[in-house]
């Protein structure tokens, strides 16, 4: 779908609930671009689990004055209205993840453009960032789009490309790719400002990758992979809220760890505790990998270092991690 032709864009409004999301608003605002209005969608708290119309984007346009609107059911229609109500050029949807209706998306002038915290076309959907991590990926990126059809359809408008560190955390990368983003979006704005465009490239298709909503399921460790994978999912889940397993009925939650490359054990099956190996826990992976854990705990309790849980709990050789 083609552009409408306007010379400038002068109003915009904002889809957007995340810390990504605030980031880019938040570069807007430094260079004097605020939207006319900011659509949100319900998050869960993560203190108390509730779903809170209180997501990061909601505090930061209420700090900033900004209206903003959280519709009961974003994938009915009768929010648009508003939205149209603004009589918007453009429409910029800031890691929203989820279906634009035709209305909305036939409406602006200038389209409604998309920011994705991946190198679009891999890593289309919720959680892009995890999902990298997750994946053992060396590189990411952040892509500017048009959305045209599904969510992550259309021409790219452009890309960064970031490396990531062999050790880097979620909660490492996060901030990398979110000033990114704000810098994709100032970029953005100013050139529609001044009534220039963006050379279009078509995604390739054949390259696309599509990651899931991330749940509680995605936390487990899979120590039926190499540890270099257990640790890869670690990655995403740290520096909170970690892995998730239980052992001896007790519900626990990994928060640091790392394969232990040196050691190659002949016996037991994956998840097997092998014992205490220079202070951390060491558990058997597939291909006889193994995987050593700094620090851990039950849920709802401190966290402590791996030999104190171990000692404290009298954990035995040959017990599971599940």
């Amino acid at each position: 779908m083609a552009a409408k032709k306007k010379q400038k864009l002068e109003r915009f409004v904002v889809l957007g609930s995340s810390q990504f999301a605030v980031a880019a608003l938040e570069a807007l605002r430094e260079q004097g671009s605020t939207p006319e209005l900011l659509v949100n969608r319900r998050v869960v708290d993560p203190e108390t689990g509730a779903r809170t119309r209180r997501s990061p984007a909601a505090r930061w346009a209420r700090r900033h004055d900004i209206p903003r609107l959280v519709p009961e059911d974003h994938k009915r229609d009768g929010w648009v209205d508003k939205v149209l109500e603004t009589a918007p050029d453009m429409v910029l949807a800031l890691g929203w993840h989820s279906a634009l209706p035709a209305q909305l998306l036939e409406a602006p002038p200038l389209g409604c453009i998309g920011l994705h915290a991946s190198a679009l076309p891999k890593y289309r959907g919720a959680n892009p960032v995890r999902a990298c991590l997750a994946g053992g990926e060396s590189s990411t990126g952040v892509t500017l789009y048009r959305i045209e059809g599904s969510e992550w359809d259309g021409p790219i408008l452009a890309n960064e490309s970031l490396d990531i560190g062999g050790d880097e955390t979620y909660g490492e990368l996060l901030p990398r790719i979110s000033e990114v983003g704000g810098q994709m979006a100032v970029e953005l704005v100013k050139r529609f400002s001044a009534g220039r465009k963006f050379t279009e490239k078509k995604q390739d298709v054949g390259r696309t990758t599509k990651t899931a909503r991330l749940g509680r399921r995605h936390r487990k460790p899979p120590w039926w992979m190499k540890s270099d994978k257990v640790y890869d999912r670690l990655r995403a889940y740290s520096p909170e809220p970690g892995l998730e397993c239980f052992i001896r009925g007790m519900r626990l939650e990994i928060l640091r760890g790392k394969p232990m490359e040196w050691m190659r054990p002949t016996f037991g099956d994956t998840g097997t505790y092998l014992g205490l190996r220079t202070g951390r826990i060491a558990v058997l992976c597939d291909e006889s990998t193994v995987f050593g854990i700094e620090r851990i705990r039950r849920v709802g309790e401190e966290s402590v270092s791996a030999s104190r849980f171990a000692r404290e709990y009298d954990l035995k050789v040959g017990s599971y991690f599940v």
